[in-house]
């Protein structure tokens, strides 16, 4: 199955994000920092 440029880009940013939210969660141990790091966040 061919896959489109546009289709991979956008799962590779999913999977980035997702590590990158793991990652901070992992590292942060300050309730605030996750608290606003959430509520920055948007699509």
């Amino acid at each position: 199955m061919k896959m489109n440029k546009l289709t991979a880009m956008i799962l590779v940013s999913m999977v980035v994000g997702i590590l990158v939210g793991h990652l901070f969660r992992t590292n942060t141990t300050d309730a605030a920092a996750i608290a606003s790091f959430a509520s920055n966040i948007s699509i």
